[in-house]
């Protein structure tokens, strides 16, 4: 998770995984995340058969709430120009044995998928 270069701002992530069909496995709850942290979500599976599933990461930037005036220690001010930014991120997921704790694959390459803008 790269994070936003912009101080006192932050990252909401959420995780999303899909069956092979696209139905909704599990959505974590969405997490705010500084620059240079991590996060992690586990996905737990019951099943004892092979499972194709898709695991997605959703971004959103998180203006900071308030900021300090310029040279002053007073009460924080809300900023009068919105602050619009985007946040970086790297992915991987890690496939492991729950009982073990022995990881069995990780893949790091992502392929980013093209953004929706509503109209």
């Amino acid at each position: 998770m790269g994070g936003p270069i912009i101080a006192g701002a932050s990252c909401q992530v959420t995780f999303d995984f899909y069956d092979a069909s696209g139905k909704s496995l599990e959505t974590s709850p969405p997490t705010t995340v500084a620059q240079g942290a991590a996060v992690h979500f586990d996905l737990v599976s019951n099943s004892a058969s092979r499972s194709e599933i898709r695991g997605t990461v959703r971004t959103a930037f998180v203006n900071p709430s308030a900021v300090p005036m310029p040279g002053t220690t007073g009460t924080p001010v809300t900023p009068i120009t919105p602050v619009y930014g985007f946040c970086s991120t790297l992915p991987t997921m890690e496939i492991f044995d729950t009982s073990t704790g022995q990881t069995t694959v990780v893949l790091q390459q992502t392929t980013p998928l093209p953004q929706v803008t509503l109209l």
